[in-house]
């Protein structure tokens, strides 16, 4: 998680405007969003907007059913592997009516993760050079209101 303070004064003239664009639509998670965007990538400014929209705007019950499925089963404070996220995910579309994914299924249950949350990657700790090893995702902050 980004160690910057979340104090909207500090923010600067972009930061301000994409945090009062968001804010209406999300609330008090907007700045968190907006200290937490990279400059590229799935925490990018035009793909958290883009996954603003989507999960805010549900385009019928079963969408937002699901939505809010998903959104109660992650807690921010926990850390969630792909198989774990898999399983997540493949519960919340069977028990709201979505369809199931036939084919890249991991990577397609992630990415409906990835709507919801601005995530880091977590990784092994390592003393030495040693490529890192991935461990898993750990939800930052929530993009539904």
């Amino acid at each position: 998680m980004n160690t910057k303070t979340s104090n909207v004064a500090e923010f600067t003239a972009t930061q301000n405007e994409r945090f009062n664009s968001i804010f209406p639509i999300i609330g008090a998670s907007a700045s968190e969003v907006i200290i937490n965007l990279k400059g590229r990538g799935r925490s990018s400014w035009k793909n958290t907007l883009e996954n603003i929209h989507v999960v805010n705007n549900p385009l019928n019950t079963v969408e937002k059913n699901y939505y809010k499925e998903l959104d109660q089963a992650i807690d921010l404070d926990e850390e969630y592997t792909p198989n774990l996220i898999t399983q997540i995910v493949c519960e919340a579309r069977y028990a709201t009516g979505m369809p199931a994914f036939q084919s890249k299924i991991e990577t397609n249950c992630e990415n409906e993760l990835f709507k919801l949350f601005l995530w880091e990657d977590v990784y092994e700790p390592s003393d030495n050079d040693e490529k890192k090893i991935f461990r898993g995702y750990k939800p930052i902050c929530r993009l539904r209101k």
